[in-house]
């Protein structure tokens, strides 16, 4: 039985989301129901995907899971460098990503991004930059 062929999940924001398109959340611990943003030090474990609809606490929104086949957005930490396609983005606060080579990579630019907006990306397999 196919479950989720698009790769996206609706789950339980577990706070106010309604400003967060397209940041990086975690599943809470114990059923995975509910999410939070993720921040710069959650592992690649802990990632549960991309918000791709935004919701007020105890409201649906839609996660997009790594690996999924299509170019969402991402949002670009205020702090980051600018994107360019092909650079390596890890999380920072906020659930938003940053330019880096260390730290949970999470995606990859596909075009140029300024920071502070929304960059298109390909979502990778999170995992710790060596």
């Amino acid at each position: 039985m196919i479950h989720y062929q698009n790769l996206t999940v609706i789950r339980k924001a577990g706070a106010d989301l309604t400003d967060y398109e397209g940041c990086f959340v975690t599943a809470d611990a114990t059923a995975g129901t509910t999410v939070s943003l993720a921040t710069a030090s959650t592992t690649p474990a802990q990632v549960c995907g991309l918000l791709d609809t935004t919701a007020t606490q105890g409201e649906d929104v839609t996660v997009i899971l790594p690996g999924f086949s299509g170019i969402p957005a991402a949002k670009l930490h205020s702090t980051s460098s600018d994107a360019k396609p092909g650079d390596t983005l890890a999380l920072a606060a906020n659930g938003t990503v940053k330019v880096a080579t260390t730290g949970t990579i999470v995606a990859v630019a596909v075009e140029a991004g300024i920071k502070g907006n929304m960059v298109a990306v390909r979502l990778i397999e999170p995992k710790t930059a060596s």
